[in-house]
């Protein structure tokens, strides 16, 4: 029931045969039909082990809790296999746009009409950040910074925060000292907001680009 793992592999064949060794579990190579004995879980948050990029990333950001992916489950304990389902369960999970991976297979069960599923899922950087300076005149009339979270507390929920500073005696220009303190402190403050939320980003877009639309 074991594939061997290659190089040739997608990302996504790669992470479900390291998990199926992990559980120590088997595909199921003709589930259709056989009663679902079991569904176990398994969620990878935004960045994991075996890649390069640095884990305490993932401590801005909270791991889809488990009882949001059952409620998007099709299926259930105790009913039929239905690889239709399954189908449409991953199209539905990928839809959510908070996964970058979601992966449902058949495994093995104790008995030949039993039938388990394991539910894979990876997700995706959550945080944004937004900007919008208002200018007049090389005046700057309002800065907004939207700090907005798309999978909040790992719950699906969408949570924003608007931030506004109206420095109106502060030209973007060059002409004096102290605007050019004042632009190297914006830009600094800005780049520091800008890295926490792009850097993450980046670092998950190169991640996970070779599995991309997954």
């Amino acid at each position: 029931g074991q594939i061997e793992l290659t190089h040739h592999m997608t990302y996504e064949q790669q992470r479900l045969l390291r998990v199926l060794a992990q559980q120590k579990l088997d595909l199921e190579p003709a589930p259709e039909g056989k009663r679902i004995a079991f569904i176990r879980i398994v969620r990878d948050d935004v960045f994991v082990k075996d890649e390069i990029w640095p884990l305490w990333f993932n401590s801005f950001h909270f791991i889809t809790r488990e009882e949001v992916v059952r409620r998007e489950l099709l299926f259930h304990q105790g009913a039929s296999f239905e690889e239709a389902r399954i189908e449409e369960t991953m199209r539905n999970m990928r839809g959510m746009g908070i996964f970058t991976m979601v992966r449902i297979a058949a495994v093995k069960g104790a008995r030949p009409d039993e039938v388990g599923v394991l539910v894979m899922t990876r997700d995706i950087w959550s945080l944004r950040i937004e900007t919008d300076v208002n200018v007049t005149n090389s005046v700057i009339n309002t800065l907004l910074v939207r700090l907005t979270e798309l999978n909040a507390f790992g719950q699906n929920k969408t949570v924003s925060a608007d931030v506004t500073i109206q420095p109106t005696n502060y030209l973007i220009t060059e002409s004096n000292d102290m605007t050019n303190t004042w632009r190297t402190r914006l830009l600094w403050w800005l780049g520091a907001l800008l890295l926490l939320g792009a850097l993450p980003v980046l670092a998950a877009t190169g991640a996970q680009s070779e599995f991309g639309g997954s």
